[in-house]
């Protein structure tokens, strides 16, 4: 109890030194970006309230699509330019940051196919203020596609060194681009499967995971999952996780981590029981899985999360025993002598 205790304290204690170091990062990158970026919208775009690109579009066509380019001080500033597909990341939310993600099978003709940055402005130098209008060129297939396809273009400013941290920071903006030829609503439809489930390590820590996929070309909103792992054959969980709040890209797959713990991966038989609910839909899973004896020591002896304290209680324990002991002999010999 008092190892749970400890740990829940020291956990408590080091998201608020990550929380202080990321908002000083933030604040950081604002001070220091050099530049701006606005999508300039045609004719082709669905709501022109809207911060990002949402294009109507049709098959064996080609349309440009803009963005300006606003630099905020007087030293040159050099920005990368190119386009991400979104994927649904770890902490399941639409990702557009990654430039290498390993898109799902589900996938035909991803944005990244589709829209691209012209050669002589995959990168651009901006200075004084000034600005600059970067023009893509976007290309559909002859063959219509239903739903959409979900991506971003990413400005990045080139690398700089903050030798006050020594440290390589990298600056920028992405602004989201989402095609449409049916114009259905775009949150509507989506699915989800589980594909497998089973334990591994996750960053260094001993997990259950569940991986799920929408094949659909719709995204996946305010989405709930909440799931328990038992013994298999026992009504008792053994370990439970709920999120809420999650999002799903378009023609994804992501892994939902159950955390196992500090104690030790044990080899047997367990079973995953797993609901998810999206507005009115809802999805719902029984699984069983089998973990190996070697299976199980290989996880546990490259887990980061082991029960590392043991150790130092063995030792602590040790002490306490000899200073009882020590104590005691000490206040026999005292009354000893006054007797």
């Amino acid at each position: 109890m008092q190892i749970k205790k400890l740990n829940k304290g020291l956990s408590s204690l080091l998201i608020v030194i990550i929380c202080l170091i990321f908002n000083q990062k933030v604040a950081h990158a604002e001070e220091a970006i050099g530049f701006s970026v606005s999508p300039v919208f045609s004719e082709k775009q669905v709501d022109s309230d809207l911060g990002y690109f949402y294009l109507r579009t049709e098959p064996n066509t080609t349309q440009e699509v803009k963005v300006t380019i606003k630099s905020l001080r007087e030293a040159p500033t050099i920005i990368s330019v190119h386009v991400n597909d979104a994927v649904t990341n770890d902490n399941i939310s639409v990702e557009y940051s990654n430039d290498t993600p390993e898109l799902d099978d589900s996938l035909k003709n991803p944005l990244s196919e589709l829209l691209e940055v012209k050669e002589n402005e995959q990168e651009i130098t901006v200075s004084n203020f000034e600005e600059k209008t970067v023009t893509l060129t976007l290309s559909l297939p002859k063959d219509p596609f239903s739903g959409i396809k979900l991506g971003g273009i990413r400005f990045i400013e080139q690398s700089q060194e903050d030798e006050s941290e020594g440290l390589t920071n990298r600056y920028g903006y992405t602004v989201g681009v989402m095609l449409t030829q049916d114009n259905e609503p775009f949150n509507e439809g989506a699915d989800l499967q589980l594909d497998g489930v089973g334990a591994k390590l996750n960053r260094g820590m001993k997990v259950v995971y569940a991986t799920l996929q929408n094949p659909e070309p719709k995204l996946l909103g305010g989405l709930t999952i909440d799931a328990n792992v038992y013994k298999k054959g026992e009504n008792k969980p053994l370990l439970s996780e709920s999120k809420q709040q999650l999002s799903v890209a378009p023609n994804s797959s992501f892994s939902y981590f159950i955390p196992w713990g500090i104690e030790d991966l044990r080899a047997g038989t367990y079973e995953l029981r797993m609901t998810a609910t999206s507005g009115e839909n809802s999805w719902e899973w029984t699984e069983s899985f089998d973990v190996g004896a070697k299976e199980a020591d290989e996880i546990n002896a490259q887990a980061m999360n082991r029960l590392t304290l043991s150790g130092t209680l063995k030792i602590g324990i040790l002490f306490l025993g000899i200073l009882t002991i020590g104590l005691t002999l000490y206040r026999m010999i005292r009354l000893k002598k006054e007797n």
